[in-house]
């Protein structure tokens, strides 16, 4: 079933318990991601089930710092998100001038396992590896 505009779905199950799969396509990607996997224990008629998807809609905001803990405008960094054992290019952006590069949600980042990668005058300065399950700094 596709969801509304609110993230909502009805559906009619009998008793019992359910394996929920839900996925959502990212154009950027150009793939579907499995958002969330989970359980569900229908236990009643009428019962309502909420949950919550905490890689999907996410932001990512990154730091490049000198030696000596100051800001490095320009630099690039780039973001990756594993499928499999593939690493996909999701973006990359260089840094403002406070050192920071902004990911926003609608730049098609969704969560999960993440590479960045902080480019200074063209050469790698480094490589973090994180698991993007809400917004983070």
């Amino acid at each position: 079933r596709i969801t509304d505009d609110q993230g909502n779905v009805n559906l009619s199950a009998k008793f019992g318990r359910y394996e929920v799969n839900v996925y959502n396509y990212s154009a950027v990607l150009e793939r579907e991601v499995v958002l969330k996997e989970t359980t569900i224990n229908l236990t009643k008629d009428g019962m309502s089930v909420e949950i919550h998807c905490s890689i999907f809609n996410v932001s990512l905001s990154v730091e490049a710092l000198d030696y000596f803990g100051q800001p490095i405008p320009n630099a690039l960094v780039e973001v990756e998100r594993k499928f499999g054992q593939e690493w996909v290019k999701i973006d990359s952006l260089p840094t403002e001038f406070d050192g920071f590069a902004r990911f926003a949600p609608l730049r098609g980042l969704v969560g999960g396992d993440i590479r960045v990668s902080v480019y200074v005058a063209g050469k790698l300065s480094g490589t973090k590896h994180l698991y993007l399950d809400g917004s983070k700094q």
